[in-house]
C-alpha cells in the first residue's frame, strides 16, 4: 500500500499516526498485528498539541505488534510540542521493527529517527536518513528507552543504521522548517 502527499493535523492528547493511531497485540491469545509493506510518501504533519505522539506509521505499538518492510519517504513532521517518530511514536512493548527506513524532517519536543519511546522489542534493518529538532531529546534512532521498572526492560538491535543524521538547535524548534 502506498499513501502519497497526505496532510495530517493531529490534535488532543493521544497516539496518532500516519496509518493506524493506536496497535495492541494480545500475547496470551497469540495475536499479532503485522503491518507490512507500508510506503508512505511525502507527509507534512502539523500541530501545536502536546502530549501527543506521533509516529509515521503507528502512534502506539505494544504487545507483539510488528511493523516491517515499511517506510516514510519525504517528510516534513512540525509537532513542537508533541513525541514523533519516523516509524512509531511510542513501543513500549514488546514490539518487533524490522527492515524500515524513514527520510525527511522531523521537529518535536522529543524525536527518533525510527521511534521516538522504544522500551521493550526487537529493532533490526532500520534506516534513517534525517534531520531532527527538538526541546527534550532527539536519536538518531531511539530518543528515549527509560522505563519506571528495569525487570521489564529488554531490547535487542539487530543491524540498524543512521545514513546522515543533522539535529538541529533546539532554538530553531517552534519556527518551523
Amino acid at each position: 500500500m502506498t499513501l502519497e502527499n497526505p496532510s495530517y493535523s493531529p490534535s488532543g492528547w493521544m497516539w496518532n499516526g500516519g496509518v493506524v493511531g493506536s496497535m495492541e497485540g494480545c500475547v496470551d491469545d497469540n495475536f499479532t498485528p503485522v503491518i507490512s509493506g507500508v510506503k508512505i510518501v511525502d507527509p507534512k504533519v502539523e500541530s501545536d498539541s502536546f502530549q501527543m505522539w506521533w509516529g509515521g506509521i503507528t502512534g502506539w505499538a505494544t504487545k507483539s505488534v510488528v511493523i516491517e518492510n515499511s517506510a516514510v519517504t519525504g517528510a516534513d513532521i512540525n509537532l513542537p510540542k508533541a513525541m514523533a517518530g519516523g516509524i512509531v511514536g511510542e513501543a513500549p512493548g514488546p514490539a518487533d521493527i524490522k527492515n524500515c527506513f524513514f527520510e525527511g524532517s522531523i521537529v518535536g519536543a522529543m524525536v527518533g529517527g525510527i521511534c521516538s519511546e522504544f522500551r521493550h522489542g526487537k529493532m533490526s534493518d532500520c534506516y534513517v536518513d534525517a534531520e531532527l529538532a527538538c526541546t527534550k531529546s532527539c536519536g538518531g534512532l531511539i530518543a528515549n528507552t527509560e522505563i519506571a521498572c528495569q525487570c521489564f526492560h529488554s531490547l535487542q538491535f539487530g543491524q540498524v543504521y543512521l545514513w546522515r543524521w543533522r539535529q538541529r538547535s533546539a532554538l530553531d524548534v517552534g519556527q518551523g522548517h
